[in-house]
């Protein structure tokens, strides 16, 4: 190096600085976006999900579905019916998630249409006024109205009997003002 030829030094660490930066930010960007694109398609999943619960057609592959998005419960579910949120539903839905794993339970929920369906399984679910409590730390969370847990079951496979007694009594509140 030559003396008085610090300048184009200082120059060229200062374009390598600049350099990197633009590359980090790139690849920032890049994770983010498959970050979100992940996150749409595991909400799509998730979706596909509680629908073939709600439909009564949960096989083995609606099972490994479910496990991909991190159900592992074997024992006890309850299905819960309630009037869809007025804030975010995926805000919604991630705070029952939250509140469901502080319980020890797994979680599968969706909005259709006007309604949540949130579909908890555990052993902590397996006696109706245990999953009575764990659904009341977040039913603040669903629109107002009746929210309706069905009759805890053994397994995600024998689910279609809590939906069906839960989407029942949820369509007969509406007719029970006092519900």
């Amino acid at each position: 190096r030559v003396i008085g030829d610090a300048e184009p030094a200082q120059d060229l660490h200062a374009a390598i600085d600049q350099y990197s930066r633009e590359v980090a930010f790139s690849a920032a960007e890049i994770y983010a976006r498959a970050a979100e694109l992940r996150g749409a398609w595991d909400e799509r999943l998730e979706a596909l999900v509680v629908d073939a619960v709600l439909r009564g057609e949960t096989d083995e592959t609606v099972l490994s579905r479910a496990s991909t998005l991190g159900w592992h419960s074997t024992a006890g579910v309850v299905v819960v019916v309630g009037p869809a949120p007025h804030m975010e539903a995926a805000q919604a839905l991630e705070a029952i998630r939250h509140t469901a794993a502080i319980a020890g339970t797994d979680m599968l929920g969706a909005v259709q249409g006007d309604r949540m369906v949130v579909v908890l399984g555990g052993s902590a679910v397996n006696a109706p006024d245990q999953s009575v409590e764990i659904v009341s730390k977040f039913v603040t969370l669903f629109g107002p109205g009746a929210v309706i847990v069905g009759p805890p079951v053994e397994h995600l496979m024998d689910a279609a009997s809590s939906t069906r007694e839960a989407i029942s009594a949820y369509r007969a509140a509406a007719g029970w003002p006092e519900a």
